[in-house]
């Protein structure tokens, strides 16, 4: 179950498929593994006796280790990609198979006196809901902003879902800076992906 979603996420990420090393170290079988992905190394800290079991655990442990590495990169990426919140939102759900998001947005009076929008986006029987704004594009790229950092936060390797986000925040930060850069602003961008996690 781990080894195959590791090597999905790696397959779609464009990075190297994962190597296992997997030895017995007794006579009686008490296998250890390690796993070198995204140019890191992951052991597992405990021995089984069957090889497959030790080569899940360790698949897990990787997989665990670049989904907090992708969910930190991914946070850090999110204020530099404002514009395209609604699109990411919109690709994620896609990918999930579930309905778009629904935007419902709300006009009102700021202090009494400046109108503003409020918005909240319904997004897989979840609400979330962005600061307020002047124009109704703007709420409602605040309010995929606000979904994209809730799901992101609470983002684990045992749901196929958090693998799909970091796929697409990654694509389309790297479309993003592609469009409004030239190309050695895009090559810049492209070699930041190449961190661990993405090489």
């Amino acid at each position: 179950m781990y080894k195959t979603r590791l090597q999905d996420f790696t397959s779609k990420s464009g990075i190297q498929f994962p190597v296992y090393h997997t030895i017995n170290e007794g006579h009686i079988p008490k296998f250890r593994s390690t796993v070198w992905v995204a140019e890191m190394r992951y052991t597992s800290p405990s021995t089984f006796s069957q090889k497959k079991v030790v080569e899940q655990d360790v698949a897990r442990l990787a997989l665990e280790g670049i989904l907090h590495r992708t969910r930190d990169e991914g946070l850090s990426l999110v204020d530099q990609i404002s514009p395209i919140f609604k699109s990411i939102m919109n690709e994620y759900a896609h990918k999930l198979h579930v309905e778009q998001p629904t935007y419902n947005n709300d006009k009102q009076l700021l202090g009494g006196v400046l109108p503003a929008f409020i918005t909240s986006l319904v997004f897989n029987g979840t609400s979330y809901t962005g600061g307020p704004a002047g124009t109704k594009k703007d709420v409602e790229q605040s309010a995929a902003k606000a979904a994209i950092l809730s799901i992101m936060s609470i983002l684990s390797c045992d749901s196929s879902s958090g693998t799909a986000l970091a796929e697409v925040i990654r694509s389309k930060s790297i479309f993003y800076y592609a469009v409004l850069s030239d190309i050695q602003d895009f090559n810049h961008v492209s070699n930041m992906w190449k961190c661990p996690w993405y090489a």
